[in-house]
């Protein structure tokens, strides 16, 4: 086989044809984006529609999705403009426009003026033959386009025998390749779904395991501690690592709850859990209580309900934190032997 010819093309048709082999994959970054975006508002919207504003949890999972996808999106975006200005920036830094290309059954040559390539067909591992132009894909994954080489003595199964002898393979994919990998990318956006709703699930609920224990540290110490943390059941030396794995005790060590407002609770009436501590922490109030430990967990609309209903114990703010303490040492010494009995 021998193609020699010369041919000159425009900008506009020299970035249409560069860019061709690629648009296949920018499609499938945006439908993958385009999957996860549906994804995150089918989690993500309900909730918005429900309470009115938007969650203020940095972990929820509609959020996390709506992000991934945002940002497969801006991936795409910006590596599709790159690959454009790249392409642009070389042909205008071109001095002639006129292009020589020599195909034969052993090497590809390409001349631009002063600029002239000889690679052997060993330096390319596929190819993908249009009408209007060939796609050679190098080794290190580079796309080399050759246009207008039809209708000039060669036909296409000529060419693509040839390329095949030297070892080349079809770049082209065929529609059962296209859509087995359509499930796959779906797929996998699916998997990082459920990776991410795993992951805000954990972290929820050790959050939780978190603030409710270290609310009990701190009634505890209002109410026998003596500074000491090993006297503390629920200090970090003697609760987290004891009982904690290392996920657990590197957040401890690491997430600091802010803890807003404070309640003071005292419940005469109770068998059990008399002396309690109700503190609000992002969009929760957790009331905790000691000595068995019972823990509610509301909104704060819920919490003036309780607060009202004096079914859990009389409330005393931080004001009046001295008069809870005068009515809770009465029965410090009970208290403390109930909690004994139950470690």
């Amino acid at each position: 086989m021998e193609l020699i010819y010369t041919c000159e093309k425009s900008e506009k048709e020299t970035l249409e044809l560069a860019m061709r082999p690629f648009k296949r994959y920018f499609r499938t970054v945006f439908a993958m984006a385009a999957v996860m975006f549906v994804l995150a508002v089918e989690c993500f919207l309900p909730e918005l529609i429900a309470e009115g504003v938007v969650p203020k949890s940095g972990m929820d999972p509609g959020g996390l999705l709506l992000l991934i996808s945002l940002t497969i999106v801006w991936t795409g975006w910006f590596r599709r403009r790159r690959f454009r200005r790249c392409i642009m920036d070389t042909y205008r830094k071109r001095k002639t426009n006129l292009a020589e290309y020599r195909l034969s059954d052993e090497s590809f040559y390409a001349a631009q003026g002063e600029t002239k390539a000889t690679m052997p067909w060993s330096e390319f591992a596929k190819y993908r033959i249009d009408p209007d132009a060939l796609y050679l894909q190098c080794n290190n994954g580079s796309v080399v386009c050759v246009p207008d080489w039809g209708g000039r003595g060669v036909d296409e199964s000529e060419l693509a025998a040839t390329l095949e002898k030297a070892g080349l393979k079809q770049m082209n994919v065929t529609r059962a390749r296209r859509l087995a990998n359509a499930v796959l990318w779906v797929t996998f956006a699916i998997i990082v779904f459920g990776v991410v709703i795993t992951i805000h699930r954990t972290w929820e609920t050790l959050r939780e395991h978190i603030v409710n224990i270290e609310l009990k540290r701190q009634l505890y110490e209002l109410v026998w501690g003596d500074g000491s943390e090993d006297g503390n059941p629920y200090s970090y030396s003697r609760y987290w690592k004891e009982r904690g794995n290392f996920v657990q005790r590197f957040a401890v060590s690491h997430c600091k709850f802010g803890f807003g407002e404070r309640w003071y609770i005292f419940n005469e009436e109770a068998e059990y859990d008399k002396v309690g501590l109700a503190a609000t922490e992002g969009d929760d109030v957790w009331c905790v209580y000691l000595p068995l430990g019972a823990v509610v967990q509301c909104t704060p609309e819920e919490f003036e309900t309780i607060k009202e209903g004096g079914t859990f114990g009389d409330f005393y703010p931080e004001s009046q934190r001295g008069k809870w303490l005068e009515r809770v040492r009465q029965h410090a010494q009970e208290l403390r032997e109930d909690m004994d009995d139950d470690q």
